[in-house]
């Protein structure tokens, strides 16, 4: 029962996520974006084959539980150090900042030299600027959100207390014209690309290296050569089309929108394709704690396969069941039902997608690729 309760409060933690981050709901900017074009900034991504080739560069990822997933960057001068989410579902660089109820993880602008205050963003929110490094790269001129909501260490979880969020989306889901750190580093990468490979370690694992985030190349250490890509149909997330979908004897041709995101614990899915993984799964409700499970030694369990650009993908029962810390034979189903209000994406590719294959996002081509994972898997 206390393993039952941890989980959800670690569910509890992610909804809180995404109440209170300094961001407007991710319904409300799909919509917007879609009423309107996205301009691309400048400096952008404009003129990028005419700019000098610089580098390329590695942040290893940090697994806390097989649920969050975050890169360590260096903030200030002197560099402090602090650990972040890696999140596709925001533009933003948001920044837990130290104050009366939080001296450790957190940023302190009164020690850095460069650090530049821009004005507030909201209650508890300012806007601050100072000089930002990852994987090697450096932003002299870095914005940030620089939260304080009041209480000990907003940005914690059960594993790892982390430092807030790292937006890896488009400048088109990023608040206060706050250009997003993947764009002002691309003037320096050889490519205008990164990928993000994301490993397994188990329930019991914090702490301990679990992917690989590569800045202006493809990560080759992990990835497999052959990539296959999928155009963009949203620049805000990184939203692309699948055509159709399938478990056990479920099948679904239709065309439906999608986005994958590091930072979504769960896979979450329409209302028939859910009833239809329930149906193949024979997960049962447990109305105690809000959540569907079944026995970890179930067999016959199906694949999840999604079709994407003529490609089908799939998401194996080890990626989507997640045993209890009971130790009691009880794994827990991560998948949810998605309620998109009527618009956006049908589909959520949460962690348990992203574990399954590298993700290659090609900022300059506007397009997704995924390749096979070279490990050999949990």
């Amino acid at each position: 029962m206390k393993a039952i309760l941890a989980l959800c409060l670690t569910l509890f933690l992610v909804a809180i996520h995404a109440a209170a981050l300094p961001k407007k709901s991710l319904q409300l900017k799909l919509y917007k974006s879609s009423q309107k074009a996205v301009k691309l900034r400048p400096r952008t991504y404009g003129n990028f084959k005419q700019r000098h080739v610089l580098a390329q560069g590695n942040a290893t990822i940090v697994d806390s539980y097989d649920e969050f997933y975050m890169v360590s960057v260096t903030l200030g001068t002197p560099a402090q150090t602090i650990l972040l989410i890696a999140d596709l579902t925001t533009g933003d660089l948001v920044i837990e900042s130290c104050g009366q109820f939080v001296s450790t993880h957190c940023y302190n602008s009164s020690l850095s030299s460069t650090y530049v205050f821009k004005g507030i963003a909201g209650i508890g929110e300012t806007i601050g600027q100072d000089v930002f490094t990852l994987a090697g790269f450096t932003a002299k001129t870095q914005d940030f959100l620089l939260v304080d909501f009041g209480f000990n260490n907003a940005f914690a979880s059960n594993g790892l207390d982390y430092d807030g969020y790292l937006g890896l989306a488009w400048p088109a889901l990023a608040d206060h014209n706050i250009i997003p750190p993947i764009q002002n580093f691309l003037p320096q990468f050889d490519k205008p690309v990164f990928s993000m490979f994301l490993e397994r370690k188990g329930i019991n694992a914090t702490g301990q290296v679990g992917g690989l985030l590569t800045l202006g190349a493809i990560d080759t250490q992990n990835c497999d050569s052959n990539v296959n890509y999928a155009p963009l149909t949203s620049l805000s997330l990184w939203q692309f089309s699948v055509s159709g979908f399938s478990v056990g004897s479920y099948k679904k041709t239709k065309a439906m929108q999608v986005f994958v995101d590091s930072s979504t614990v769960f896979l979450e899915a329409p209302t028939d394709d859910f009833n239809a993984i329930l149906n193949a799964t024979n997960a049962v409700f447990d109305p105690e704690n809000n959540m569907y499970t079944l026995p970890c030694n179930s067999t016959g369990l199906p694949d999840l396969q999604f079709t994407i650009n003529k490609q089908v993908y799939s998401v194996s029962p080890k990626e989507y069941l997640t045993e209890l810390l009971s130790g009691n034979g009880i794994c827990l189903l991560t998948i949810a039902k998605y309620e998109n209000g009527g618009f956006g994406a049908a589909w959520v590719l949460g962690v348990p997608f992203m574990r399954s294959y590298c993700n290659i996002f090609d900022v300059g081509n506007k397009q997704i690729g995924f390749a096979k994972v070279k490990h050999s898997g949990f």
